[in-house]
């Protein structure tokens, strides 16, 4: 009798640890799929999806508490053209190198997505036009000391931005992207390498 109780005694904890590690092994690949589904993985800044998820949340909390609440459209100038000329592995270290570049510029509750191809967008939360457009500035300097080198072309990089701060207009959050995205046209349109409002 005691070695039927036994063995089944073992028998139920060998279960129970077969299934702890299929809950662990679960939990691991939820949260690396999670991880894959969030953060694009040349770039390793937030897709645009999640992105878009986080700044709808914070346009909501500005409006809502009254702060303010600034986005930064960038765009890699010449991009397809580095492409087209180095490879496109020149151009995925271009796309890589300034996204890690700007990460860095950032502050830590700054958000930073890449919203597709060499475009990609900034959510300032509480930060006025006047620091938007400091920010805006920086990342610009910061780009155009970036240079990438291959065996066939060494390219410098430059970025234009479009810069939108939260007004009383904007009833939601593609309202104020909107209007960074022309503030973006512009600076391509007014010579690139450049920052717009």
């Amino acid at each position: 009798m005691f070695g039927s109780i036994l063995a089944i005694t073992l028998a139920v904890s060998g279960f129970a640890v077969l299934i702890s590690r299929t809950q662990k092994s679960l939990l691991k690949a939820r949260n690396d799929l999670e991880r894959m589904a969030s953060i694009d993985d040349l770039t390793q800044v937030m897709t645009r999806r999640v992105f878009f998820e986080h700044a709808e949340r914070e346009f909501a909390r500005a409006k809502r508490q009254n702060e303010v609440l600034s986005v930064l459209m960038l765009d890699i100038d010449s991009f397809k053209h580095i492409n087209d000329v180095c490879g496109h592995g020149v151009g995925d270290l271009v796309l890589s190198s300034c996204a890690e570049t700007w990460a860095k510029a950032l502050r830590g509750h700054d958000y930073l997505g890449r919203l597709g191809g060499e475009e990609f967008c900034v959510l300032l939360p509480e930060a006025d036009a006047q620091s938007a457009v400091e920010v805006a500035n920086r990342l610009r300097k910061l780009t155009e000391e970036l240079a990438v080198y291959s065996q066939s072309c060494c390219k410098q990089v430059t970025v234009s931005i479009g810069v939108a701060s939260l007004t009383e207009l904007d009833t939601n959050w593609q309202t104020l992207l909107n209007r960074a995205d022309q503030a973006l046209y512009r600076a391509k349109n007014g010579g690139r390498n450049r920052v717009e409002t």
